[in-house]
């Protein structure tokens, strides 16, 4: 748990910007806003298999990011919703720069 820490307070200094939540008015909460370039990036931090993301998923329904990355125990993906497992978060920016 503690890499998942040092990973994200690596972000502000990575991407030269400050990180973010997003909390809607029915308690929906996504854990981290990234400014990456023109795009806002949602992450949502899971720390188990169950990697369900209601959250995420009403942010994304909202807003319509062009990507979202969710991370948890399960494997990488790609597509809209970009998962990472927590294993490899330090590679992240690879699995947002692709396709």
């Amino acid at each position: 748990m503690r890499a998942i820490w040092t990973w994200i307070a690596s972000l502000p200094s990575l991407y030269e910007t400050e990180l973010f939540y997003w909390r809607s008015g029915n308690m929906a909460e996504v854990d981290f806003l990234l400014g990456r370039g023109a795009d806002i990036v949602p992450i949502e931090v899971k720390s188990e298999r169950n990697d369900r993301a209601k959250s995420l998923a009403e942010y994304r329904k909202k807003y319509k990011p062009r990507m979202s990355v969710k991370t948890s125990m399960n494997n990488v993906s790609g597509g809209d919703v970009r998962q990472v497992p927590l294993y490899l978060l330090w590679q992240t920016e690879k699995y947002l720069s692709e396709g």
